[in-house]
């Protein structure tokens, strides 16, 4: 609205295309700093709760992350305030056809723009992540995640075959240990002990007895 206020100039196209985009660029980062407030108070709410167990926060520390999960965790509805507005942000910037105005200072404004649009991009796929972190980093109840290490040289429906596997347990954001093993040394624990018939087709055509 501001920038309408520049009078007559406007009736120029090349100063009239320019100052609609760089509008349009304004609102994209107003609306994409507003999403960042709400995440911002979810340090706020941090804060408290380390004031009222007196003690020092530390990213690094077993209580602190504890309490960084806890905060993530109740303060879900602020994380839903910060994905529509970067939603909004992102909305405003798919409009912007910055590579074909034909305006001032179009080779910054497109730069910008593409700067923006990175920022948003970025922002709106950490969302769904940071939203869930509670329950990825294992926040009151121990989680266990089984890895699988593939060989793309080896191509399997999967993507490629496993050759070493890794067990890692995690609770309240600390690895509480992480081990990895060959996958022949697991089948060895197996031997004698699962008969598991094949799928009929690798039976039939393959003629393999073992699963």
């Amino acid at each position: 609205d501001k920038l309408s206020k520049l009078g007559p100039i406007l009736w120029l196209p090349a100063v009239n295309d320019s100052v609609g985009v760089v509008s349009q660029l304004l609102q994209a980062s107003s609306d994409l700093l507003a999403g960042y407030g709400e995440i911002i108070g979810i340090f706020g709410d941090l804060e408290k709760l380390t004031q009222e167990k007196n003690i020092a926060f530390n990213f690094n520390s077993v209580e602190g992350k504890r309490l960084l999960l806890k905060a993530i965790k109740e303060n879900r509805e602020e994380l839903e305030q910060a994905k529509v507005k970067i939603r909004l942000a992102k909305n405003e910037v798919n409009i912007i056809n910055a590579q074909n105005q034909a305006g001032l200072f179009k080779k910054q404004i497109v730069q910008v723009s593409d700067i923006l649009t990175e920022l948003i991009n970025q922002s709106d796929l950490a969302m769904p992540l940071f939203k869930y972190l509670p329950e990825l980093a294992g926040y009151q109840q121990e989680k266990t995640y089984l890895i699988l290490f593939q060989n793309n040289m080896e191509l399997r429906p999967t993507g490629g075959f496993i050759g070493s596997y890794g067990l890692l347990k995690i609770k309240d954001g600390e690895i509480l240990s992480l081990t990895t093993d060959d996958i022949y040394n697991l089948d060895k624990q197996s031997i004698g002990k699962l008969n598991i018939a094949p799928p009929w087709p690798m039976t039939k055509y393959n003629n393999q007895k073992n699963w």
